[in-house]
């Protein structure tokens, strides 16, 4: 690894959030080429909640995990090598718990293993002009066996337009922007497609005035399996977490209850314990605006978003135009 390389500032804000148990800095890992975003999948796909991570010091020395942002599944919620690729994975697995983000030339490096396996976009690797460049970098001769027809047979059967796959930093790796969302700022509503927003117990009129509707999340670790503790809290009143009802609805109570752990949101379904698909309760909506759980199984929930704005506005969106107000002060001021 070039000296050049130093962590980056997450993790002594994962370290913070680590000691408070709250306010983790949620981020997208962003290819700049096309916008796409890293995914639990090994892919590179939409920039939405789905594709949020944190970036969280675990039990031990120099131990840390890409953890996805209220992924349903603690067995698929952690960043880890699968052979030559990655997905997600169990957080307490010791694959998922040596990665390290790291600071380049221009942006970031994702690495693994004390900073020798790298995350490469496969297009850099194994397009036509990728494979051109490779040949001339070599000294290798162009002029026969290197047309597209040709090229193409060479590409494995496991590379696609959108996928990453870890190779050896020596031999270099895909640069990625990190955009840090503002959920830890001001918390986050979660929006049914009528622009209602669930407040723990019933669906009513999304506001950004209204604080009730604004929720956090937070992530533990178990310190003995590892397995992951995911909350969704107010966050405006730290102590009043999500759990189900006696009733089989959804409510307000104690953080520290058992049923306030194991919530999820993917794919627009708010689920605990399961994997919000073939398994676990999923949130939906009453006739009367109440929310209650059903079996995710059955195909019953409510779509939901978590989204910053009442009008939906997304999240990406404000965090890259945080990022450009501030880029725009900074210019002024080393002007002046």
């Amino acid at each position: 690894m070039a000296p050049a390389w130093r962590l980056i500032a997450l993790a002594a804000l994962a370290a913070a959030a680590s000691r408070t148990k709250r306010g983790h800095d949620a981020f997208w890992i962003m290819d700049a080429t096309d916008n796409m975003c890293l995914t639990l999948y090994g892919t590179l796909g939409p920039c939405d909640g789905d594709a949020m991570w944190v970036y969280v010091p675990r039990a031990g020395k120099d131990r840390w995990s890409l953890a996805s942002v209220l992924a349903p599944a603690g067995k698929q919620m952690c960043l880890q090598r699968t052979g030559n690729g990655v997905r997600g994975g169990s957080c307490g697995s010791k694959a998922a718990q040596r990665w390290e983000v790291v600071r380049d030339a221009t942006q970031f490096a994702l690495t693994e293993d004390r900073q020798k396996h790298c995350v490469v976009r496969d297009s850099n690797l194994w397009s036509h002009r990728a494979q051109l460049q490779a040949a001339v970098k070599a000294g290798r001769s162009i002029q026969r066996g290197h047309d597209a027809a040709t090229l193409v047979k060479k590409v494995p059967s496991s590379v696609a337009h959108n996928t990453v796959s870890l190779h050896k930093c020596a031999k270099g790796h895909t640069s990625f922007e990190l955009h840090t969302s503002n959920v830890h700022e001001h918390g986050f509503m979660l929006a049914a497609a009528d622009t209602h927003c669930f407040d723990g117990a019933t669906f009513r009129p999304c506001s950004d005035e209204d604080a009730h509707l604004r929720w956090g999340f937070g992530v533990t670790f178990d310190w003995l399996t590892g397995a992951p503790k995911t909350q969704l809290y107010k966050f405006y009143n730290s102590t009043a977490c999500l759990q189900p009802g006696r009733d089989g609805g959804a409510t307000l109570g104690p953080c520290d209850a058992a049923g306030a752990a194991g919530w999820g949101l993917r794919g627009g379904r708010l689920s605990r314990g399961g994997d919000g698909v073939r398994s676990g309760q999923c949130v939906t909506r009453t006739l009367d605006g109440t929310g209650s759980l059903a079996r995710c199984k059955d195909s019953m929930f409510e779509h939901l978003t978590l989204t910053l704005d009442s009008d939906g506005s997304d999240i990406l969106d404000a965090a890259m135009e945080k990022v450009k107000k501030i880029d725009e002060a900074n210019a002024k001021v080393a002007a002046a």
